[in-house]
């Protein structure tokens, strides 16, 4: 299991398993509304596409064509897991506004949660709420998929990477261009 997805990930697939050092007999592929061939020329190159999911790969010892999920599996899952919670809230929103009660936070919290509610919960209560219908997941993330997140920044950066290129992957444009400015504050 990745240090960068909990899943057999690109890292797993080439990195710790196959222990590839010779790139160029290597073809990879992302699909991103069509299927675009990456260059890969070292480790360096691969590094950011840890957490990507490889759904197709074969090869033997002459060389190997390997594709990858879109995304990464970080993104993918903490997108997937929020979205959902953010539609149990919008039906539980619907549910007060037809029945003319209020929105009980605790209620809702309830329905996201078993345990103690984390800033993502708290903030996606907060947006329904507020915004019902119109609520919308944008900057909100979940801390347990950022600590893989900082796993993969912190190993782009040991290889080499900009800080710049490396927070605007790991963590979007605008939020790795805030975590750089306030670095540098």
């Amino acid at each position: 299991m990745s240090l960068y997805s909990g899943k057999c990930d690109v890292y797993d697939s080439l990195v710790m398993i196959r222990e590839v050092t010779d790139f160029s007999k290597i073809k990879i592929y992302r699909h991103v509304g069509e299927i675009v061939p990456l260059r890969i020329d070292s480790q360096k190159d691969l590094v950011p596409f840890y957490p990507f999911l490889t759904p197709m790969m074969a090869g033997d010892e002459e060389g190997a064509t390997v594709y990858l999920s879109d995304v990464s599996f970080v993104d993918m899952e903490e997108s997937e897991i929020l979205e959902r919670h953010l539609n149990a809230l919008k039906v539980y929103w619907r549910r007060c506004k037809r029945n003319k009660v209020p929105f009980d936070d605790e209620k809702a919290f309830k329905l996201i949660s078993w345990f103690t509610p984390q800033e993502h919960d708290i903030e996606l209560v907060r947006r329904v709420k507020q915004d019902g219908e119109k609520a919308t997941i944008e900057d909100i993330h979940i801390d347990s998929w950022d600590r893989m997140r900082k796993d993969l920044a912190d190993e782009m950066l040991r290889w080499g990477w900009d800080k710049l290129k490396t927070y605007t992957w790991c963590y979007g444009w605008s939020r790795g261009w805030r975590m750089l400015h306030d670095e540098e504050s």
